[in-house]
């Protein structure tokens, strides 16, 4: 008798739920340690994570922490860019994607000094892992 082939599941993106406020109504707030990684961001790549992190608002604890683990897409629109920071919807998107594009080569980095252990921990990650944008519709994922 032949064993069973076991089948693994495609990996789907997974969707945090958008924040039912307009862009400008959110509220962004974010760690000592996470802020002071963005001081080497540009504007519109500050733009850019201020919206994504302002669409993952108000949403259970228990979502973050399981989109931590596996990953979450966020989409913005260029709508949403030009409602937020006051620009013309071209210019939205091309700064959208000129940013995602810079942000999946720019590291952030926290350092933690733990006084238990001698030296200092260093994390480092990328901004953004993945792009995608939607010519034509004013998106990017």
């Amino acid at each position: 008798m032949e064993p069973k082939k076991r089948s693994t599941p495609k990996r789907q993106k997974r969707w945090l739920a958008k924040t039912p406020l307009p862009p400008k109504g959110q509220t962004i707030s974010m760690s000592n340690a996470l802020a002071r990684g963005a001081h080497r961001l540009t504007l519109a790549q500050k733009r850019v994570v201020s919206l994504a992190l302002g669409s993952t608002d108000s949403l259970p604890a228990a979502d973050l922490v399981r989109a931590q683990r596996e990953g979450w897409t966020v989409r913005i629109t260029a709508g949403d860019f030009a409602e937020a920071f006051a620009v013309d919807q071209t210019s939205a998107y091309e700064q959208m994607k000129e940013s995602c594009r810079d942000l999946m080569r720019c590291i952030w980095t926290t350092v933690d000094h733990v006084p238990s252990r001698k030296g200092r921990i260093i994390t480092e990650g990328p901004w953004l892992t993945l792009g995608v944008y939607m010519d034509g519709t004013g998106t990017a994922d």
